[in-house]
């Protein structure tokens, strides 16, 4: 073997040496890179439910490719919610034990503040740290301690899982009234968009401007619209929802008022 092969083939060897030893990095990298608590297919998902020992049950479910609110009310779910919920099974696992390895009651999972199905997969919440403020979750056999980005979620009264846009979730929606009279074709769109900065349980009154909801052929939903000090509520007949609205919207339901 002349010199320049020799040198061709020392060449060869470090550049393959160097190859080898990046490789093994990138999976040394990937070894020590955070887990996710669990994996979750969110298309093959058909059901969400949360519990914890002082709120009442709130179950979702998926009908026809839709989010739907179950229990306690139904209703359309908020797709944002929904997500977030999901999203809680990736939270990044700092340390996993077996269930042998800690006691659940000191950490709070005898019984935990909270539960969580996503569809066959449990997750039970229990305290945090008191160091790393890291939740301990319990996962089948496992007790796992995650970055806590989620426990508000965890909590939230069903009226905060129903979907914020009361109109967007009516299949076939073809016309708005108020008062008995219709709201005008050039301002149907924005009606029918609007959002409402949240959603909670209706008051006891019902005095108000009547705004009706034609979908789904001959099918129909009944709001009153009024003022509750300085805000406007757009309250649901059924279930009892009231849409929390500012004026410039409430406005827009008004076929009265001046468009834009």
């Amino acid at each position: 073997m002349d010199r320049q092969t020799r040198n061709t083939w020392v060449l060869v060897g470090v550049v393959a040496a160097l190859g080898l030893a990046a490789v093994a990095e990138q999976m040394r990298e990937r070894m020590l890179a955070p887990k996710p608590l669990a994996r979750v297919n969110e298309k093959s998902l058909r059901e969400i439910v949360l519990e914890c020992p002082s709120c009442p049950r709130r179950r979702m479910e998926r009908i026809q490719g839709a989010w739907t609110l179950s229990e306690p009310y139904s209703i359309a779910a908020d797709p944002d919610m929904v997500a977030r919920l999901v999203g809680v099974a990736g939270a990044q696992v700092r340390h996993r034990y077996r269930a042998n390895q800690l006691e659940p009651a000191k950490v709070g999972l005898a019984p935990p503040f909270a539960t969580l199905a996503l569809g066959p997969l449990k997750l039970a919440f229990g305290t945090t740290d008191a160091i790393t403020q890291a939740r301990y979750v319990g996962i089948g056999e496992d007790i796992a301690l995650v970055n806590d980005h989620f426990s508000q979620w965890l909590l939230v009264p069903p009226e905060s899982l129903v979907d914020p846009r009361p109109f967007a979730p009516l299949r076939g929606l073809s016309a708005l009234s108020f008062d008995g009279k219709p709201i005008p074709a050039d301002r149907f769109a924005s009606a029918t968009a609007l959002r409402a900065t949240r959603v909670e349980s209706a008051p006891s009154w019902r005095s108000g401007r009547r705004v009706v909801a034609n979908y789904g052929g001959n099918r129909q939903v009944a709001f009153t619209l009024g003022r509750d000090g300085e805000r406007w509520l757009l309250v649901r007949d059924a279930p009892a929802l009231a849409y929390v609205l500012d004026a410039a919207q409430a406005l827009l339901l008004d076929p009265g008022t001046p468009a834009g």
